[in-house]
């Protein structure tokens, strides 16, 4: 069986149903028939890993480091689910930080927690110098569409030239904006944006080195994969 028919036998059989019981409304499960397009055979094959080799647990259909912290592979509307695709990102990018880059699982985080200005979640994986909350080595973020991962890329140097500036006065997605914030907040030594070619046979695509200057002002250089390997 390919690693996408595994992972979408799982999700359909396993993960949504004990998602479903976990939730405390009720969610009518024969609407969910998932359009798995999105899921290319390296994402597949890396969130496999991450679940086979024990980096992240599934427990009541969330994906969880061993910190506690989850992710999310379902979301629901209107008595409607569906997978919340970044959520898949995620995990593969935790298989690969652990499994090709080196990373233990315990230096890993879904889910940056709120900081200073931001108010909110900023990034979706964090990869801890030390292990420590104020050693962010590597901060990263998933979009399942290759463009909008090379948009955020686009914003977050807009946002860096500008420098110090509101919210409410950037022209760029709120949640976008966000991430140039908690760049600022969190200082990472490196940004990885996460679309689905990180998962290509060549490697993650779209890593760089972070420069926060003064004023609040930010470069991004483009460096190689490699540089995401354990220090």
């Amino acid at each position: 069986m390919s690693d996408q028919r595994k992972v979408q036998a799982r999700v359909v059989g396993d993960y949504f149903p004990a998602w479903c019981r976990a939730q405390k409304t009720a969610v009518d499960a024969s609407t969910f028939d998932p359009d798995w397009s999105f899921l290319t055979p390296g994402m597949a094959q890396w969130f496999a890993r991450a679940v086979d080799e024990g980096v992240v647990e599934i427990k009541d259909g969330w994906p969880t480091l061993p910190d506690g912290r989850h992710t999310y592979l379902f979301e629901k509307g209107g008595g409607r689910a569906r997978v919340y695709r970044e959520g898949f990102l995620e995990v593969a990018a935790a298989g690969l930080l652990a499994r090709r880059y080196g990373w233990s699982p315990e230096r890993l985080k879904f889910q940056s927690a709120a900081l200073g200005r931001s108010g909110a979640w900023t990034f979706d994986l964090l990869a801890y110098a030390d292990g420590a909350q104020d050693g962010v080595a590597i901060a990263a973020d998933a979009k399942w569409r290759q463009r909008d991962a090379i948009k955020l890329v686009h914003t977050l140097e807009v946002c860096g030239r500008r420098g110090d500036h509101d919210e409410a006065d950037c022209d760029a997605r709120k949640d976008d904006h966000r991430k140039y914030v908690g760049l600022v907040e969190f200082r990472p030594r490196l940004l990885w944006v996460i679309g689905p070619d990180a998962f290509a046979d060549k490697g993650p695509d779209l890593v760089f080195t972070v420069e926060i200057q003064s004023e609040g002002r930010v470069r991004l250089f483009r460096t190689q994969p490699d540089e995401l390997r354990v220090g």
